[in-house]
């Protein structure tokens, strides 16, 4: 199952250099699909029910070349404002194990089609810097 009432994604351009063999491999047919400015890894934070806020997992879609982090779980409170800072170029470092070369899309969703319930997540001020 891989429900969660809110996600925040960034994607990444695809990096040659630093790309896993699979990755390089499928490249051609990822480009072919859907074009050369295809996203190559994606990060995502997740507010995920009962794993451990910091995990890092595989997407169950994704697999290698997307990694969530879990920022909030079913024990974070309901119906207030959180506030949320985070390093990407650290996380992504963590995740895959190399810096990014940038970013190329934000992205905010919400899944609930395997509990087959009804979510509602709001955010605001998104903001990014370089320190």
């Amino acid at each position: 199952q891989d429900d969660r009432p809110l996600a925040v994604y960034l994607t990444f351009p695809f990096d040659e250099k630093n790309a896993s063999i699979s990755e390089r491999g499928v490249r051609p047919l990822v480009e072919l699909r859907y074009g050369k400015e295809e996203p190559g890894r994606v990060l995502s934070y997740v507010w995920a029910s009962t794993m451990p806020i910091g995990e890092v997992v595989e997407s169950p879609f994704g697999g290698g070349q997307h990694k969530m982090i879990v920022k909030r779980n079913s024990a974070s409170e309901l119906n207030i404002w959180l506030g949320e800072k985070v390093d990407i170029v650290a996380d992504y470092k963590n995740a895959f194990g190399v810096e990014p070369k940038g970013v190329l899309e934000i992205l905010i969703s919400s899944d609930t089609d395997d509990t087959q319930s009804v979510s509602s997540g709001f955010v605001r001020r998104i903001q990014f810097s370089s320190h």
